[in-house]
């Protein structure tokens, strides 16, 4: 990217010989507005969901959001598309940013100086392929996590993912995925979903429309409201149902799922974490989602979406070490301090909460103090040395007395570990040849060929319909002559080991490489009608990146 660090001024023509100058706003301040814009617009938000605790499970669940994972999946993926598609630019958080690049020159075309100088272009290539990466690696990083649709072979299956969690999430999101499982396990098992191509392409199913709003416990923050419909066909797209049916966790609970799958859809759906909304059967008995519940609590639950929870846990690591005690010491204090203070709080905390009659005298409540601390604390101790001793009594006494032996060696310690790989890194790193990196190369902004700043080689083929491109680029640059054959009958693969020379020649001279040098993945093209292949280019791209 371009880091021009300060204002610059440049003439414009009014009429005639009239000049006007204006001042130019350095690019990276430009950069740096639209850095912000992405995370007040969407990625703050997101991103605090995955770090906020779950309010069904208590102020102890930092980070344990799996449940509501799928849901908020499909909220992030339609704010990010609607950003992509132009929705930044009406949104306020984009405002700053949008006012300072309508201050840079505007380009005459796509593929002028503009580009390298930082112009209006260059922002305008930088915003697309900045939507196309993020797209790319949201797919790929965030959303695979709850599904993949039609996973190829070699990647792990669906039946893998979290989107069986959604039976813990909203209730009304929770209803459709059960009736869609339940709709296929109806419409029966081995039916022949797949396209011409032998690609699944789907179970059919009508999901209900319905707009919802999702409660992820986020406080002030305006509601999320989604459409059922809609976000139930984005994660259930390509998806297998006859897969997901013998998950265990599905597997083993049809009864309930499938009293959940058929309450009407004008009738509350039920929520597992209100037995008030537990449907009544035939017989008029209410059906015990008690069960499931736990399935919910046991499997679940302890899936932690961010480390936040193991976060606090790393903050006591410096805690226990305020002594300066050793390694040794500092990890036992650790261990103690996890299975007996943070238990011993929380624990206590909900036992005097349950004493108290109303809100305001529970809310009160942060911490024991006092008498209450000691009294509550021995009793919490005796009931730990117990649990220990049971625990050692039902363990092989040479397996336990090895333990004892293996956390007081060296071999336990994290730092052996440490010193190990830090060698073992020393020594291969000695063996590698130093490469000279960009920030030691000079010549002012370098576009990759991802901002339309050069053409890569490998789509280059003859399978492309690309030859005549080369043969364009060829004539353009006047060197015809270092190939040994008349242009139109030399192979193709000789005029690109011709231009991949080009391509480091051109380096050298910009001093951006070094004597010895590979040659670089692509051109900077010079003639039209290599240039006219940035478009295609990108989809070539786009395509390939769909497939990692």
């Amino acid at each position: 990217m371009n880091t021009r660090p300060s204002q610059e001024k440049y003439n414009i023509l009014l009429d005639g010989d009239n000049t006007e100058q204006k001042e130019i706003p350095p690019t990276l301040y430009a950069q740096g507005q639209w850095i912000l814009a992405i995370g007040a617009s969407f990625f703050e938000r997101h991103f605090g969901f995955m770090m906020h605790y779950d309010a069904k499970f208590g102020k102890d669940s930092y980070g344990h959001v799996a449940r509501l994972y799928p849901e908020r999946v499909y909220a992030m993926h339609r704010d990010l598309k609607k950003l992509a598609e132009g929705g930044w630019k009406e949104d306020p958080n984009f405002a700053a940013y949008r006012m300072t690049v309508a201050k840079f020159p505007e380009a005459a075309d796509g593929f002028n100086d503009e580009i390298i100088d930082g112009g209006r272009a260059f922002f305008a290539n930088a915003e697309r392929v900045f939507f196309d990466n993020f797209k790319s690696q949201f797919t790929k990083h965030v959303a695979s996590c709850v599904r993949i649709p039609n996973p190829p072979p070699k990647v792990a299956p669906n039946t893998a993912r979290l989107l069986p969690y959604m039976i813990g999430g909203h209730p009304d999101l929770a209803r459709e995925f059960a009736s869609w499982l339940f709709a296929a396990e109806e419409h029966g098992e081995g039916v022949d979903a797949c396209d011409d191509g032998g690609v699944y392409d789907g179970f059919q199913h009508q999901f209900g429309k319905k707009e919802i709003v999702l409660d992820h416990n986020e406080g002030d923050l305006p509601p999320i409201k989604i459409k059922t419909d809609e976000c139930m066909e984005y994660l259930t797209s390509g998806v297998d149902p006859f897969e997901i049916l013998k998950i265990p966790l599905i597997a083993e609970n049809k009864t309930l799922l499938w009293r959940i799958a058929t309450v009407s859809p004008d009738a509350t759906a039920v929520d597992i974490f209100d037995d008030k909304t537990w449907t009544v059967g035939h017989d008029g008995s209410k059906d015990d989602f008690v069960t499931l519940l736990d399935e919910v609590h046991k499997r679940i639950a302890p899936h932690c979406t961010h480390g936040q929870g193991v976060e606090n846990h790393v903050q006591a690591a410096g805690f226990v070490r305020k002594t300066n005690v050793g390694e040794e010491r500092g990890s036992h204090r650790g261990t103690a301090n996890s299975y007996i203070s943070r238990r011993f709080n929380m624990i206590t905390v909900l036992k005097l909460k349950a004493k108290k009659s109303t809100k305001e005298e529970k809310d009160k409540i942060q911490r024991p103090w006092g008498s209450t601390r000691i009294t509550y604390f021995s009793d919490f101790v005796n009931k730990f040395s117990r649990t220990v001793e049971e625990a050692a009594k039902n363990m092989d006494e040479v397996k336990r007395n090895e333990l004892y032996a293996f956390i007081g060696s060296e071999q336990s310690r994290q730092s052996t570990k440490d010193k190990k790989e830090l060698v073992n890194k020393v020594k291969t790193g000695v063996k590698k040849k130093r490469n000279v990196t960009k920030s030691e190369f000079v010549g002012g902004v370098e576009l990759t060929a991802e901002m339309d700043g050069g053409i890569y080689f490998s789509i280059l083929t003859k399978k492309n319909g690309h030859e005549e491109h080369v043969d364009a680029e060829i004539v353009e640059r006047k060197i015809e002559s270092k190939l040994s054959k008349p242009l139109a009958e030399e192979a193709i693969g000789k005029k690109l080991e011709l231009l991949k020379k080009e391509a480091l020649l051109e380096k050298l001279e910009a001093n951006r490489a070094a004597p010895g040098d590979k040659p670089p993945n692509c051109i900077i093209p010079r003639s039209a009608k290599m240039k006219s292949l940035f478009p295609k280019q990108r989809e070539l791209r786009a395509e390939r990146n769909a497939k990692k």
